[in-house]
């Protein structure tokens, strides 16, 4: 979606004179912009254009805006609220406008267990912060009752044998604060330390495992098994009181794979932020393999 009239008069509004805008390539659910100021100084807006997501989540504008608010209390890098408008009607599209942070994406390093475990700490510090009163919580992506084995896997006694225990009780988990959708594009890199986090639109009340969970099958697919249980360690390590249910990674999985039925292919931000080795083959077949080893756990 461009910059229509109606929303650059809107940022106008609350930023003044606009020198830069500039459509954010790797986003993926929405339209992002970088936006600058007449002082040069750096915004993102956001524009929830998604049709379908805003059909399920009609309050999407609003959960972002409290969830800005409520990172505040996190010793951590994360995007300030600057302004915000759910109601469409005013430009268009609900707009949310946050401040810019300083760094970059960063998709491998050539230290992975230093980047594994500052990851892993950054989690623990959102896991221990000291939000309990927030109206979102935790939901899973793709209802119980729509879970069946893939046409496209080659494994279905495996998945037959996840979406089993992915049906039982949950195990007991405290109800934290959890990103929601906690992966190596939503946390930012400079000078070869993590600099911040951002994308906070799914935050919510939930278990820290589904984050742990959602970043391993992320990892996986990216790296490797082996890459994906480096980080669960390093998690262990940055958070001890977290008792590690592989139930968790099950639930992750199967909102990742199970959602529809297409086979997993190349998540087009890796391209974009440089990851060109991959092929929709290599995906498919970390994919089952990680699946695979939940098994073991």
């Amino acid at each position: 979606m461009t910059l229509t009239p109606a929303i650059t008069q809107w940022l106008t509004d609350h930023i003044g004179t606009l020198s830069y805008t500039q459509k954010i390539a790797a986003s993926t659910s929405t339209t992002l912009y970088y936006v600058r100021d007449a002082d040069d100084t750096g915004y993102v807006l956001r524009l929830y254009d998604n049709d379908g997501w805003n059909a399920l989540e009609p309050d999407l504008c609003q959960h972002e805006a409290m969830a800005l608010q409520a990172v505040t209390q996190i010793d951590l890098p994360t995007p300030r609220l600057i302004a915000h408008e759910p109601d469409p009607s005013v430009a268009g599209v609900s707009l949310l406008l946050m401040s810019q942070l300083e760094g970059a994406v960063v998709l491998k390093s050539d230290n992975m267990d230093d980047y594994l475990q500052q990851a892993a700490d950054t989690l623990a510090k959102i896991h221990h912060a000291p939000i309990t009163d927030f109206a979102w919580h935790f939901k899973r992506y793709t209802p119980l009752e729509k879970l069946i084995i893939p046409t496209w896997t080659t494994q279905n006694a495996i998945w037959e044998q996840i979406i089993t225990t992915v049906r039982q009780s949950a195990p007991s988990s405290p109800t934290i604060f959890i990103h929601r959708d906690y992966h190596m594009a939503n946390y930012l890199w400079q000078d070869g330390k993590l600099s911040g986090v951002v994308d906070w639109i799914n935050a919510c009340l939930g278990p820290a495992g589904m984050d742990v969970g959602h970043m391993r099958v992320n990892l996986a697919e990216l790296h490797g098994v082996d890459i994906a249980d480096k980080f669960l360690d390093a998690y262990k390590r940055a958070n001890p009181d977290f008792i590690y249910h592989p139930y968790w990674d099950m639930v992750a999985v199967c909102d990742v794979y199970l959602y529809d039925d297409n086979p997993p292919i190349v998540y087009q931000p890796w391209v974009e932020y440089g990851i060109t080795v991959l092929t929709d083959a290599l995906i498919l077949q970390r994919a089952e393999a990680y699946v695979a080893s939940l098994l073991n756990r």
